[in-house]
């Protein structure tokens, strides 16, 4: 399998670095917005030019990972790369404790020293980062982002789109996170969170409407 990274950023060359840890895939460039970064080389990786060379199959890939930080932008890359017939594989770091029971979808990234526990469910696209804790029968929709440190609770469901800041929890319980919904860093989650709501404190309370940015 080769592979190309959509996103020559911070997250792109930590998704490098992971799949190099693996050693299973061959990554064979990065496609950035950014024409700067045209003709540069990431850690040894050539940026070859901007999304618009999925079409073309730049490399001869055969598989994407999308590594940029916008949600809504996610969502398009990821469906324009289905549509194009890409394979989108989960890429999860060796040192990552995964239950056998863990289910995975399209293009989910599990970052260093991450743990996920029985029965949890992980939606498309969903990034998890270093050293989080999703412990058992939780679900995570697809297309969230789960900033490093972050622990998720016991049968927390989240809906898509959400982003869950450095070092927040989320308390175990039965408990809803809406979609679209943002939780700042550090916060502390005690029950249900509402759709398209932006949180922050300890414990989390609702400060305004949350930026899809």
């Amino acid at each position: 399998m080769t592979l190309i990274i959509v996103g020559a950023g911070q997250t792109g060359r930590l998704f490098l670095e992971v799949i190099r840890r693996r050693g299973e895939v061959a990554c064979v460039g990065f496609l950035d917005a950014d024409p700067a970064l045209h003709g540069r080389e990431i850690d040894g990786v050539p940026v070859l030019g901007g999304d618009d060379l999925l079409a073309a199959a730049p490399a001869g890939a055969d598989a994407v990972a999308i590594a940029v930080g916008n949600l809504r932008l996610r969502r398009l890359l990821f469906r324009r790369a289905c549509d194009l017939g890409y394979h989108l594989p989960p890429i999860i770091d060796p040192s990552a404790n995964l239950a056998s029971s863990v289910r995975l979808g399209a293009g989910v990234f599990v970052s260093m020293g991450s743990t996920l526990l029985n029965a949890t469910a992980i939606g498309d696209l969903t990034l998890i980062g270093t050293g989080v804790n999703v412990l058992h029968d939780t679900v995570l929709g697809a297309n969230c982002l789960i900033g490093g440190g972050a622990t998720i609770g016991a049968e927390v469901t989240m809906e898509e789109d959400v982003f869950v800041g450095v070092g927040a929890v989320l308390a175990s319980g039965r408990k809803r996170i809406g979609a679209g919904s943002r939780i700042g860093a550090g916060a502390v989650v005690i029950g249900d969170v509402p759709a398209g709501a932006f949180l922050l404190g300890n414990p989390a309370r609702v400060i305004g409407k949350a930026n899809e940015e």
